[in-house]
């Protein structure tokens, strides 16, 4: 899934969860870390948005600034995608639930939402047409948890309407609570 894709599918499975929960993330950097966090898996792809985040900014910055501010995501990028590939290490289950586990052991509520926005992203590109290699490092293999008719096409027509279904959810949520 595209970058866009993992940002509103956190933003919207979090403000669910916090409505049947009671637990939702408190104050800007909370959120900024779940949505932050759903982006992370994929610095692994030097054209992602985790790679480039100064591109969030780009009609506040120029060009070479943004290149300048992108460099270390770049190189980080570049090292874990020679190494891993794309979807390798970046994408394995393990590191939501020892972050989840270790921030519900020692009552540390960010790192607890990091595990959780983390999370998201591995289902959200567990649905596509590559899956993940969920059960690395003891299994690399990428598999998908839908049949192969129903696998998502990544920046494809259902992903699109994935994100406009999650939109128009938002919109209607800052609504009808805020």
């Amino acid at each position: 899934m595209t970058g866009a894709t993992h940002v509103v599918l956190a933003a919207t499975a979090t403000l669910i969860l916090g409505q049947q929960s009671g637990h939702m993330p408190q104050g800007a950097l909370a959120w900024g870390i779940v949505l932050g966090a759903a982006l992370i898996p994929d610095i692994d792809e030097p054209r992602s948005t985790a790679s480039n985040p100064a591109g969030l900014f780009n009609k506040l910055m120029p060009r070479w600034v943004q290149n300048f501010l992108n460099t270390p995501f770049q190189a980080i990028s570049s090292s874990l995608r020679s190494v891993f590939g794309h979807r390798g290490a970046t994408h394995y289950l393990i590191w939501p639930l020892v972050c989840g586990a270790i921030g519900w052991y020692y009552s540390l509520t960010m790192l607890w939402w990091l595990a959780w926005g983390y999370l998201l992203h591995l289902l959200a590109d567990w649905v596509t047409q590559m899956g993940i290699p969920a059960f690395g490092p003891f299994r690399r293999r990428n598999f998908s948890i839908l049949p192969k008719p129903l696998r998502i096409k990544t920046g494809g027509p259902v992903e699109t309407l994935i994100n406009t279904i999650c939109w128009l959810y938002l919109l209607y949520a800052v609504y009808v609570y805020f």
